[in-house]
This record gives structure tokens, sequence and C-alpha cells, in this order.
């Protein structure tokens, strides 16, 4: 894996972490959200993300680190990555499964 090194401080960071967030946060309709991401996210780093919120959610369903695999074909590292992420904080993959358990999905 390439080595990446941020010229931005810790604190930039987090003020643009911030920033997109709440750019996120003010989209009106999910559809709205979507194209933002799509237009932010290469194809690639959305259906890494969107697999990491399915692990999790798996995770909490209490289905097997197999069943996981078998289902989503993703590494035993990263389902344990996740399970880690869930276990030392994790509200934001709870509350975002809780937010989006009957959310439809609609094609553009």
């Amino acid at each position: 894996m390439a080595k990446f090194h941020s010229r931005l401080s810790k604190k930039e960071v987090e003020e643009l972490f911030y920033k997109l967030s709440a750019a996120i946060s003010e989209t009106r309709s999910v559809k709205e959200a979507a194209d933002f991401l799509r237009d932010l996210l290469s194809y690639q780093e959305a259906e890494m993300i969107a697999k990491r919120l399915k692990i999790a959610e798996f995770l909490v369903e209490q289905k097997t680190y197999a069943e996981i695999k078998k289902e989503i074909k993703v590494s035993y590292g990263t389902i344990a990555r996740v399970q880690e992420w869930l276990k030392l904080q994790g509200d934001g993959y709870r509350k975002a499964i809780k937010n989006t358990k009957n959310t439809p999905y609609e094609k553009n």
C-alpha cells in the first residue's frame, strides 16, 4: 500500500472533516446526498464505505465472520477492523444502521 503524507495539520483535517459533515447534513434529500457523495468519491471508495456499513449491520445482527465474508466478499481483516470500531465507539455505525433500516433504495 502506498504511503500517504498529509500536508494538513490534524486541526485542519478535523475542520475540513467537520465542514464535509456539515455539507452532507445540509442536503435536502437522500438523492441529493447520494449525488454529492458520487461526485466526491471514486467508485472504489464508495464501495469500500458501503461495505463497511454493511459489515457493521451484519455484526450488529450477530452474523458470523464466515457468513459476512461469503455474503459480501470481504476479508476477515476488514471484518475485524469494523468489529473493533464497533467495540471502541461505534455510535456512528449504530445510528446509521438504525436510521437507514427501512430506507428504500431509489434508483436515479
